[in-house]
């Protein structure tokens, strides 16, 4: 029997490409059966056409591409649902292993909860410090305002004339005010004299606080003007501590220095604007008495105006320093007003190599919770080991790679958030004590300074944790299932053990903490010595015996006060107060010997030198004679004045020329005619031998100061004079290298 096909439908084939796409969709177990079906029907609608019937095929391919894939999709959903989806019950169970190895437990949380509490301080320190919160209404809002000086890389503060510019003619800055510290001696009735911190402020300092008085009034504008009753607001604590609380505080007179107030307000506990201040009075600035660039420093705040930005401010306060800039050319060329957020200027925003020193300082600080970390997962890895049958066996019941690393990284995530729950209490006991110690050691900090757990250092905490959970759980875990786990089922089943081993990635992991931790041993010497020499080093006698003193007297500033002749009549006073002070003292019994210095030995400022002869490190100062601190101009030495007695008092030999004599002193007593004219003496120490003339002879070379550092007060020193060296002594104290009096 023969059967003849039909000529339209013999040679009928489906489209390659949509065949193609089809058996890629399908499954295997059903590619031939479905294809074999499509391909015979696919004939059949043939005869009615090859378009329609190929149209027909590319519906179907598409429709069984799309159902097959959705299914697959699904499967995998599913699959990855029951593989890698976390549940209540991987939490269970990597407590109870935990609870399984208790003593690797312990070790882990206190050793990870002592990184994260170092990290998490350190963080919480560095960061307040560098960018601060205000803690005042809209604190954010409240600004700073400086003339940098460009030539010098540093703010210029005597700008008295700049500030009343400014506040005359700045829209996007409100509530424009200045302040400056002043040192006094608070006298009043019923307490012991005191030398007080004084804040000179303008009255819109309370303004830009937005915070009210406890009692009376703060500061106002009338009280600003000359010839106005002096008037003083005390804070809170002060009227605590030093008054008992006394209600009839308001219109009480006080002295400061030799001039009196009467207290017309009380200020609320915390408010300390503008630094960490207790007494305010008001900011008297008569222009007429300074040239530009001249007369007293201050520092200038404001709040932006509402709608203001600091970009529409800087813009504003650009165009005020170009037209000052084209006015004063001799002395505003180089000065460019800034605005900025009003913590800046506290710690150096515009040194980005400070900025810098503080993420390098915080980097190396977390490295060593990472450190902290690689030891644990040495640890945790070698638990894993005993657990290798384990793994190997749920890898053969189908477990996937994937679903064996997340349960060991879930057993470390419990792990490190045990100690991040401790951690959270050690930080803030940490924080608390550094707290205190701010308060006990440096009373002048910024009030904003309170380290305590924020929101952001919770973040930060929870970002240390995953990391700590990461290296703890998943590098112990991807060796663990590595390759060699095929192996372990078969090693198990054989009776043999786990097999696992210290391969080359413990192996580098090992090493890089070891290289970390030498790394950073000589950077943690250096700076604990630092910290512990000047308690730790002999103090060059018997330190016991010698009690200290201070004799503080107020002076005025104003330049109309303060001429030749006052400074000639204030050292006479100063002379017959400490001469008096000196004779009480030396009548006592018990005093041995009594001495006079500027400074505490140990604690003496420091100042640019050069000498006669010797080269330098870097150029002389500025036209002005003032050298920043930190520009390496000159040899940076430590100085003090000392009474001709002071190296016999102490028992510091003379190794070489002479001690001080009373002449020596009058030469530098103002009331000498050629106090700044002639040359001056000085004793120097060996260390500055050594240091600075290079062992060479000293005797009758010459030094003199050619800037002084920002911790030396403007007089104390005369810049330019040559001073002979007429002594050298020992090195005094031990733990100052380079000493010059």
């Amino acid at each position: 029997m023969f059967l003849r096909r039909s000529p339209r439908s013999s040679g009928a084939r489906p489209p390659l490409l949509a065949r193609w796409i089809l058996e890629r969709a399908l499954p295997d177990d059903v590619r031939e059966d479905v294809s074999g079906d499509l391909e015979e029907l696919f004939r059949r609608r043939s005869d009615d056409g090859p378009l329609r019937a190929r149209l027909w095929y590319w519906r179907q391919a598409f429709a069984f591409t799309a159902r097959f894939r959705s299914e697959r999709i699904r499967e995998r959903r599913r699959h990855m649902d029951m593989s890698t989806r976390l549940s209540w019950m991987d939490f269970r169970l990597a407590a109870r292993i935990l609870v399984r190895y208790p003593w690797l437990t312990i070790v882990g949380v206190i050793g990870m909860a002592v990184g994260i509490t170092i990290s998490a301080g350190s963080f919480a320190v560095l960061y307040t410090m560098l960018d601060p919160a205000l803690p005042l209404d809209d604190g954010d809002r409240i600004v700073a305002v400086q003339n940098w000086d460009t030539a010098k890389n540093s703010a210029e503060r005597r700008i008295v004339h700049d500030f009343l510019d400014w506040r005359g003619q700045l829209t996007s800055v409100q509530d424009l005010g200045a302040y400056r510290h002043l040192s006094r001696n608070l006298i009043a009735s019923g307490a012991q004299p005191e030398t007080v911190r004084v804040t000179e402020m303008s009255a819109a300092g309370f303004r830009v606080a937005r915070v009210a008085p406890q009692l009376g009034r703060h500061l106002v504008e009338d009280d600003e003007r000359a010839g106005t009753a002096p008037v003083l607001v005390i804070a809170s604590e002060v009227w605590r501590n030093r008054f008992a609380s006394d209600p009839g505080i308001i219109g009480r007179v006080v002295q400061l220095g030799e001039t009196s107030y009467s207290i017309v307000g009380v200020m609320p506990d915390g408010f300390a604007f503008p630094v960490n201040d207790r007494f305010w009075i008001p900011l008297r600035l008569d222009v007429s008495l300074y040239e530009r660039r001249k007369g007293p420093s201050i520092s200038v705040f404001g709040r932006l105006a509402a709608g203001a930005t600091y970009e529409s401010a800087q813009a504003e306060l650009t165009t005020v320093g170009l037209r000052s800039a084209q006015a004063l050319a001799s002395t505003h060329d180089k000065l460019r007003p800034k605005v900025m957020p009003y913590t800046y200027p506290f710690f150096d925003q515009n040194d980005a190599s400070a900025i810098w020193m503080v993420h390098l300082m915080q980097f190396l600080i977390t490295l060593l919770l990472v450190i902290v970390c690689v030891n644990v997962a040495i640890l945790v890895y070698a638990r894993t080991a005993s657990r290798h049958g384990e793994i190997a066996v749920r890898t053969a019941l189908g477990a996937s790679r994937g679903r064996i690393v997340m349960q060991l990284f879930v057993e470390a995530f419990v792990l490190a958030a045990a100690a991040a729950v401790s951690s959270v209490g050690l930080t803030s006991f940490s924080l608390s004590l550094v707290n205190e110690a701010m308060r006990q050691n440096y009373a002048g900090g910024p009030f904003w300074w309170n380290f305590h757990l924020s929101p952001s250092l919770i973040l930060y905490m929870f970002g240390l944790t995953v990391l700590a959970a990461a290296i703890v759980g998943v590098l112990p875990a991807l060796q663990a299932t590595g390759r060699r786990v095929q192996n372990g089922l078969k090693q198990v089943s054989a009776g043999g053990g786990s097999g696992m081993q210290f391969g080359r990635t413990w192996t580098a992991l090992i090493v890089l903490q070891v290289a970390i931790a030498v790394a950073l041993l000589p950077a943690a010497v250096f700076h604990t010595w630092d910290s512990l020499r000047h308690g730790l080093a002999d103090p060059g006698g018997a330190a016991k015996e010698f009690l200290t003193a201070q004799l503080t007297m107020d002076r005025a500033t104003a330049p109309a006060v303060t001429s030749a002749a006052y400074e000639r009549e204030f050292a006479s006073r100063y002379a017959a107060r400490s001469g008096d002070l000196m004779r009480q003292l030396n009548s006592e019994p018990g005093v041995a010997g009594l001495t006079f210095a500027s400074s505490v030995s140990g604690g003496e400022p420091t100042v640019w030198i050069e000498a006669d002869g010797v080269a330098s490190p870097g150029e002389p100062g500025s036209d002005s004679g003032w050298v920043a601190a930190g520009t390496r101009a000159g040899h940076q030495v430590r100085f003090n004045r000392v009474a001709p007695n002071f190296f016999e008092t102490f028992e510091v030999p003379v190794v070489m020329g002479r001690r001080f004599s009373a002449a020596d002193g009058e030469s530098e007593n103002p009331q000498h005619a050629d106090a700044t004219a002639g040359e001056g003496t000085v004793i120097v120490n060996q260390s500055f031998v050594r240091g600075v003339l290079g062992g060479s002879s000293a005797l009758g070379r010459r030094v003199r100061y050619v800037g002084a550092s920002n911790d030396v007060e403007s007089g104390e020193v005369t810049l330019g004079r040559w001073y002979q060296i007429v002594g050298v002594v020992g090195d005094f104290p031990k733990r100052q290298p380079r000493e010059v009096s």
